[in-house]
């Protein structure tokens, strides 16, 4: 199965990282005016079987108290990692062909 969704991982990190269930951020998701939100949205949001909207990332950062970019992988944010995963994903493509 592909992921849907890249920053699931780092979602359920931050919300461990304070102590809250996924009920609770689903519930501080809707204080804040996300829309149908529920604990299963964030459990497929963490196991990245759905697709999150731009929306629904900026609501995820404000909840969780963090920046837009801390919700994605460090792989992004650092131009050699980000090109040297590239490199290596093409690498993988060409040997399998």
């Amino acid at each position: 199965m592909n992921a849907l969704n890249i920053i699931g991982p780092k979602v359920s990190w931050h919300r461990n990282r304070i102590g809250w269930s996924q009920d609770m951020l689903a519930a501080k998701l809707q204080i804040l005016g996300m829309e149908k939100v529920s604990r299963a949205k964030v459990s497929k949001i963490e196991a990245q079987i759905i697709w999150v909207s731009d929306s629904d990332i900026y609501y995820l950062a404000e909840v969780l108290n963090v920046g837009l970019h801390d919700l994605f992988p460090e792989a992004l944010s650092d131009p050699k990692v980000l090109a040297n995963n590239m490199r290596e994903l093409r690498k993988r493509r060409v040997l399998k062909k």
